[in-house]
């Protein structure tokens, strides 16, 4: 079973994400090597993924890009609205696309197990033609989610979308951004899951430990065998 959670931001300023483990020894927040899409569009302010490492034109509207990451996965959260945060150089935290359903494929660097999807998106309620997406599709290898028609919060503010208990397997993602009106607007994409037939390094402290009880075992075993050569050598002076 999926369930979806809505988070809904309030304060102003932007949220830093960072790796954090979750649970299992091998459970994280997974972090794409790259993904691929179209450029975000624009008017008078550009959305678009001035961050983009990869292969494509950032200044130009929905140009193919590939190869790189930017905006999508760079850890920032905007929670104040796109006409607070976005500019007419395209450098806000925002990727934006008009009339378009946009189509972002996520790459991981090996096979991986995804539990669950975070979308962060803008949300004004219709301000300018932005609001939340009306449905969000996540493809992975033979596995499908459809989220159906997500709820539209009554306050405008940026907000999320969680789907969990996905139980994804492969090396990439296809997420589908459906508009619910003309503009959809993305700041951040995360992933929580596995990274398969990896296994869990052990944390300093259980390594000093190991370490320490490595060398106890070590003493015990040189006393074990130096008691016997002590024993002779005792009784060899009473005999002589």
């Amino acid at each position: 079973m999926v369930f979806v959670k809505l988070v809904k931001n309030s304060i102003g300023g932007a949220v830093l994400i960072s790796l954090a483990t979750i649970g299992t020894a091998n459970a994280l927040q997974i972090t794409p090597i790259s993904y691929d899409m179209e450029n975000g569009g624009g008017g008078l302010f550009k959305y678009w993924d001035k961050k983009y490492n990869g292969t494509g034109n950032t200044s130009v509207d929905y140009a193919p890009l590939s190869g790189g990451v930017g905006d999508l996965t760079d850890g920032i959260i905007p929670t104040q609205n796109w006409n607070v945060v976005e500019n007419a150089e395209g450098t806000g935290p925002y990727v934006g696309w008009e009339n378009r359903n946009p189509v972002i494929t996520f790459n991981f660097a090996g096979t991986v197990k995804l539990n669950s999807v975070t979308v962060h998106v803008d949300d004004s309620n219709g301000n300018g033609g932005v609001s939340v997406p009306q449905s969000i599709l996540l493809s992975m290898g033979s596995s499908n989610y459809n989220s159906g028609t997500l709820t539209d919060p009554s306050s405008a503010a940026p907000t999320s979308y969680t789907f969990s208990g996905l139980n994804f397997s492969g090396s990439s993602l296809q997420l589908t951004l459906n508009r619910r009106t003309a503009w959809v607007l993305a700041s951040e994409v995360t992933f929580d899951g596995e990274l398969l037939g990896v296994q869990p390094v052990p944390e300093p402290t259980s390594t000093l430990g190991l370490l320490a009880l490595g060398t106890l075992g070590a003493v015990s075993t040189l006393k074990r065998k130096l008691k016997p050569s002590q024993s002779t050598e005792k009784e060899t002076t009473k005999v002589g």
